[in-house]
C-alpha cells in the first residue's frame, strides 16, 4: 500500500510538471491507497494531454476493477490491446480475466501474441500456467451462479479471504477433480492459516448495490 508521503511527493511532481506522465504513477499510488476516485481525477487530468497513453489506460482499468466494474475494466483493456498488441500489463490482465470468465479460447489467442514477442515470464507465465491448469481441469458448472472463481477471486481481492475460501471449498466439494480449484483453495488456506483470526465482528450491514451485480451481492449478503 502506498504511503501519504510518497503520494505526497508525487502530487508535488504534477504539479510541478503538468504535462509529464508522472500522473500515471500517482494514480497507481493513489489506487494502492484505496483512493480510487481521487486516481481517476488524476488520470483525467493527465489524459488532456496524454489522450492515449497506454500505462495510464491500465491504471485506469485497474481501478475500475476494484471498484467491481468488471465490465468496464475489462473494455478499457481490450482497447489498449488493439492499439497496442505487445502491451504485456493490459494483455496479461486482461487474459486472467478471460481465464476467469472462462473464455480460454480468448485468453490463449491473446497469450499467443504475448509469447510471440517473448514475453513468457512473469505476469505472461502466469497466466500461460493458469491456461494449462484451466484446460487440464475443465470447466466448473452448477446451478448455484455464485459458486464462481471468479466471484471468490473478487471477494479475496477486497480483503475477505475467508469468504472466497468458503465459496471455493462449496466448488470443490461439488467439483473434487478440478485442479485450479482445489489449487486456489490450498492458497487461500494458506492465506488464512497466515493471518491473525478475526475477532467478534459487528453485524455486516445489507449492502446498498446498483447495477447488473447488484441480486448477486445481496444474495450473496443473505448466504453469508
Amino acid at each position: 500500500m502506498s504511503g501519504p508521503d510518497e503520494i505526497e511527493r508525487l502530487a508535488r511532481r504534477v504539479r510541478d510538471e503538468p504535462r509529464s506522465t508522472v500522473f500515471v504513477a500517482l494514480a497507481e499510488a493513489l489506487r494502492r491507497a484505496g483512493r480510487h476516485v481521487e486516481g481517476l481525477q488524476v488520470l483525467r487530468e493527465g489524459f488532456r494531454h496524454h489522450p492515449d497513453h497506454a500505462p495510464g489506460r491500465v491504471v485506469m482499468a485497474r481501478i475500475h476493477l476494484d471498484l467491481g466494474r468488471r465490465a468496464v475494466g475489462m473494455a478499457v483493456l481490450e482497447e489498449v490491446t488493439r492499439s497496442d498488441p505487445a502491451n504485456v500489463a493490459a494483455g496479461a490482465t486482461l487474459a486472467r480475466l478471460l481465464v476467469e470468465e472462462g473464455r480460454l479460447t480468448e485468453a490463449a489467442a491473446l497469450v499467443d501474441r504475448l509469447a510471440g514477442n517473448g514475453n513468457t515470464d512473469g505476469s505472461v507465465g502466469e497466466v500461460i500456467e493458469l491456461l494449462r491448469v484451466a484446460h487440464a481441469a475443465g470447466p466448473v458448472r452448477g446451478p448455484d451462479p455464485f459458486d464462481q472463481p471468479a466471484l471468490a477471486d473478487r471477494m479475496a481481492r477486497r480483503g475477505h479471504p475467508r469468504r472466497a475460501l468458503s465459496v471455493l471449498r462449496r466448488v470443490l466439494a461439488a467439483h473434487p477433480d478440478n485442479l485450479a480449484i482445489g489449487t486456489r483453495v490450498a492458497e487461500l488456506e494458506r492465506t488464512c492459516a497466515e493471518s491473525p483470526s478475526p475477532g467478534r465482528v459487528a453485524p455486516v450491514p445489507r449492502p446498498r448495490t446498483a447495477g447488473p451485480f447488484a441480486r448477486y451481492v445481496t444474495a450473496l449478503w443473505e448466504r453469508r
